[in-house]
């Protein structure tokens, strides 16, 4: 079901008992609730829970660097491949690699890359507005000006009133929606429902259920001891 951010926010309204569901929105509330629904995106990811959407990068590699900063954050890694005249090669995540036979860091030779180490840190992109991404490292190190094509899940940024929800899955709609009533609940003190807060209750435990923190830790590469997100990370062997 596609649906645009601002109907969410309204429906968390009528949900909450604050907008009658035959009312236009005021604007606001429509400030208020797309402010409120950011947060909530934005909280979740310190819990783990990180909404992603898939996107294809076209990334031009040059000669002699190995090390990319993209935007935005990095979910996970899905398919790549590498391109070089006529001819293209597939790039594996190293995530999937034999980490115990492959130490990046002693990775000084060239040639074409086929392993690619997409960073679980975010880098800080524009100190001003915030902006965030991630940080890819390609091995070998291109010794030509390839272009390397991946298919990645990123993590949801910040959304506006008219942005489309279509780029993350259905089922994170309804838990988004009753978390951002229960959170507008308590921002214009309405009173929330048994019933509401029961069903409130399940979705955010099934939620929380099927994103565990990762906890797994490659003891053979200490380059690898950061934790992956989930649901969509690899573990380690």
């Amino acid at each position: 079901m596609t649906m645009i951010a601002g109907t969410l926010v309204r429906r968390s309204y009528v949900l909450a008992g604050i907008v009658d569901v035959m009312d236009e929105l005021e604007s606001y509330y429509a400030i208020e609730g797309i402010n409120s629904l950011n947060e909530i995106i934005s909280s979740w990811g310190g819990l783990g829970i990180y909404i992603p959407y898939e996107s294809t990068l076209t990334l031009p590699l040059q000669v002699g660097v190995s090390e990319y900063i993209v935007t935005p954050v990095i979910a996970q890694f899905l398919k790549g491949n590498i391109k070089y005249g006529e001819n293209i090669s597939a790039v594996t995540d190293l995530r999937q690699a034999n980490l115990k036979q492959y130490n990046l860091f002693s990775n000084t030779f060239s040639g074409i890359p086929s392993l690619v180490y997409i960073s679980g840190e975010k880098v800080v992109v524009n100190a001003q507005t915030g902006e965030l991404g991630s940080k890819l490292i390609f091995a070998p190190t291109p010794s030509s000006n390839y272009t390397a094509t991946i298919t990645l899940k990123y993590v949801l940024d910040r959304v506006s009133l008219t942005d489309q929800l279509n780029q993350f899955p259905d089922y994170y709609q309804k838990p988004l929606e009753f978390q951002l009533a229960k959170d507008l609940s308590l921002r214009f003190k309405t009173k929330m429902s048994d019933l509401f807060m029961d069903e409130y209750t399940k979705i955010m435990d099934n939620l929380m259920a099927s994103n565990p923190i990762d906890m797994t830790v490659n003891v053979y590469n200490e380059f690898y001891s950061n934790r992956a997100f989930k649901p969509w990370n690899s573990y380690a062997n």
